[in-house]
């Protein structure tokens, strides 16, 4: 590959899916040599393939889409000109975008509620005095740190700044955005309920939750009411869902000590709760084989199960978790990577769009259908059109090394062109007689610097070179730093 060809990887982010499963939207980000900038758009396509995947929005910037369950409408964030990325809704029958929100630090990802008339989301609510629109950094007044929890790599501070859920009504007579959540203590990764009554969401709102990694899952009414916590602690966690019947709240979560740390090489598994608060959370997966990839950071529960990413030797596999906890079900597997996908169901079956990176594709929107996998974007068939990509070989682990044995002065093997067997060493008679053109010369050099001799072929047998270990009856096999010269 050239560096030009940069061009030719873009990084596709989470997909949606249109409530009957017929459209997927997907956002693409990729830098733009020519002009020296980064750039994202949403691209649309047909599931079934009938026509080819095309540009939505003309946006240099837009990402995060999100069909609503209606299908007649995408929400999705785009930034004005100077301000950060707002909400913003699409109508999927025709016609221009058009803002939802204008907060002072953006909007975050949307989620809609069940019957298409709000939008949930979180973002970043700053203090007063910071942040201001138009004041540098260096001219804002210092801060004073006091926790082992306040900033993020690519974000900057964020104790003074935390996430607070928020529910907004873009269709109502006086759209309004309403604030859910408040206080120090951030909220965010907001799901709702699938008869639109509760809200769920990760916060830390114990007292030590700025040093330390507990989290716990939360729900209350859209209005804010209700606020209650579903878990109490030792778990690092994510991704709160509910299940389709209302009953459960699944998420990812690792185990922390009693001091609420990470404790080690732990995995992210998948977990469920009772919405009720009857019983504590349950593990549903194996922790030894099965661990939430961070290459998509997401679960999706269906009617019979959780989809969950799970890292496999380098590979991200979709598989399908049952809700009793019983052995996952693989549906998208293979030498590649799951990085995004989204579910659909409906009277024609279940449709799976899916974000798939391999050797030969940087990404691409892939979906499955009545078993049927299609690939509906062109960017991997652009890249190894155009960079020349070389076909990826399967290699087989190396085999140990071994002496060879020798038996009655002859080779059991052919020896490895590094391994010399002692019978190479010997020089054999010529068939005139005469001193063969091999044979060992007296060494001119001090005994002291001269190899060791090869050790005679009536005291080999079979031993490994690694670890030296001998068998009933053998010695062990000492080979010289270098072969012979007559080698």
């Amino acid at each position: 590959m050239l560096p030009t060809d940069i061009n030719l990887l873009p990084v596709l982010g989470r997909p949606t899916l249109s409530g009957d499963g017929r459209y997927a939207v997907v956002s693409v980000f990729r830098p733009d040599v020519d002009a020296d900038e980064n750039t994202s758009e949403l691209w649309v396509a047909r599931t079934d393939g009938s026509a080819p995947a095309r540009r939505l929005t003309q946006g240099s910037n837009d990402g995060a889409p999100a069909f609503s369950p209606d299908g007649r409408w995408l929400a999705f964030l785009r930034p004005g000109p100077t301000g950060p990325a707002q909400l913003h809704l699409l109508p999927m029958e025709g016609g221009e975008p058009f803002r939802v929100t204008d907060l002072p630090l953006g909007a975050g990802q949307p989620v809609w509620s069940p019957d298409s008339r709000r939008i949930a989301f979180a973002t970043r609510v700053p203090e007063p005095g910071p942040y201001l629109p138009g004041v540098p950094p260096h001219k804002e007044r210092p801060r004073r740190i006091t926790t082992l929890r306040y900033m993020s790599d690519g974000i900057g501070f964020t104790f003074d700044r935390p996430h607070q859920i928020f529910v907004t009504e873009p269709f109502a007579e006086e759209p309004v955005t309403t604030q859910i959540t408040s206080g120090e203590h951030a909220s965010y990764d907001v799901a709702w309920s699938p008869d639109g009554q509760l809200l769920t969401f990760v916060s830390g709102r114990h007292e030590t939750h700025a040093d330390d990694l507990r989290r716990d899952i939360w729900v209350c009414s859209p209005d804010g009411t209700g606020l209650r916590a579903l878990t109490d602690g030792g778990l690092e966690l994510g991704c709160p869902r509910f299940s389709t019947d209302g009953t459960l709240v699944c998420f990812a979560a690792e185990t922390l000590d009693e001091h609420n740390r990470a404790t080690g090489a732990n995995s992210y598994g998948l977990w469920s709760v009772p919405v009720d608060g009857s019983a504590p959370p349950r593990r549903l997966t194996d922790p030894e084989p099965y661990h939430l990839s961070f290459a998509s950071q997401m679960i999706a529960p269906a009617s019979d199960g959780v989809y969950f990413a799970n890292d496999h030797r380098g590979e991200v596999h979709l598989v399908l978790v049952p809700y009793d906890g019983g052995a996952p079900r693989p549906v998208i597997t293979g030498r590649r990577q799951v990085n995004g996908y989204a579910v659909a169901e409906g009277p024609q079956g279940t449709t799976i769009a899916a974000v798939l990176s391999s050797a030969e594709s940087a990404g691409d929107l892939v979906v499955l259908c009545g078993g049927e996998e299609r690939e509906l974007t062109p960017f991997g068939a652009e890249l190894r059109a155009r960079a020349g990509l070389l076909p990826v070989e399967a290699s087989s682990p190396p085999r140990p090394r071994t002496a060879i044995c020798c038996t009655a002065g002859r080779c059991a093997s052919p020896a490895p062109a590094r391994i010399r067997c002692c019978c190479r060493s010997r020089a054999a008679p010529s068939r005139s007689g005469g001193t063969p053109s091999t044979a060992r010369r007296p060494s001119k050099r001090p005994r002291s610097m001269r190899a060791p001799a090869m050790p005679s072929c009536s005291a080999i047998r079979a031993a490994p070179l690694d670890t030296g270990r001998r068998t009933a009856g053998t010695q062990p096999v000492t080979w010289p730093a270098s072969p012979p010269a007559t080698c």
